[in-house]
């Protein structure tokens, strides 16, 4: 049953102990982590996670989509190549009174039909990326996005041949999808399965900036979370969160989005 916050405290109460009682695997993803992601989505923060085929992007996008508040306009929009939208009524004013936290079995069992109750189910083809993305910008709607790419690196590269497939998408240049992206998302959790068990390489924050121009745009991303490449370790947070404001207004912790 969802009940109403009746003060800053019920939303950090509502997060749980990370760091005691839930075993997840050192490298996928850490309690400061888990913790950090858990009070984005209540900031209503706009999350994308990307990687490989076979990384678990899906798979953590159904952990982090059983967050979403309860009594709330949720719905998810998957697409034929595996792209999928987690979508969250930026109205609703209640939340579910107890969460069950992101466990390993979430990441590593879980199938992206196994969604949270409240959210509902369509195909979208990835002609409708654009809308999607300036939806995301305009704010009318927070959510969690996935998306095969090899790479961080790639990003910008990636969403403009999607972009490439609808007339209205194809009058942005590389530097101007760049832009979108950067506009579009808060942060970024990108993850990879090469030469490894399924892993986090990073957790960032999109700064609103580009960190190249031309061919080579790709939005820049101060890195909250990294991952030591030796231990696989999840390391973070390593600086104060760019988005302050959001996870301060929501009744969140500075512990849990500031340099330790």
């Amino acid at each position: 049953m969802a009940v109403p916050f009746s003060s800053a405290n019920d939303r950090l109460n509502s997060i749980p102990d990370y760091y005691r009682g839930v075993h997840v695997k050192t490298g996928m993803i850490s309690p400061a982590a888990a913790t950090y992601l858990h009070a984005a989505i209540l900031s209503r923060l706009n999350i994308l996670l990307l990687g490989p085929p076979a990384a678990g992007t899906m798979m953590l996008a159904n952990a982090l989509g059983k967050l979403l508040p309860e009594n709330s306009d949720n719905q998810v929009l998957e697409d034929t190549s595996g792209n999928c939208f987690f979508f969250g009524s930026e109205t609703t004013s209640s939340i579910s009174s107890s969460y069950s936290p992101i466990t390993q079995k979430d990441i590593n069992v879980s199938s992206p039909r196994e969604l949270h109750r409240t959210l509902r189910l369509m195909n979208i083809p990835d002609e409708g990326v654009l809308e999607v993305i300036l939806t995301l910008i305009s704010r009318q709607i927070s959510g969690i996005t996935t998306l095969q790419v090899a790479s961080l690196s790639m990003l910008s590269s990636r969403v403009y041949l999607m972009l490439g497939l609808s007339t209205a998408g194809r009058q942005y240049d590389l530097g101007q999808v760049a832009n979108l992206l950067s506009q579009a998302f808060h942060i970024v959790v990108e993850m990879q399965v090469q030469g490894h068990p399924r892993y986090i390489t990073q957790i960032g924050e999109f700064t609103r900036n580009l960190s190249s121009q031309g061919d080579n745009s790709a939005p820049e991303i101060s890195p909250i979370f990294r991952t030591d490449t030796s231990s696989l370790e999840l390391k973070g947070p390593l600086c104060k969160s760019l988005f302050e404001e959001q996870f301060r207004n929501s009744g969140i912790n500075p512990s849990i989005y500031q340099s330790h």
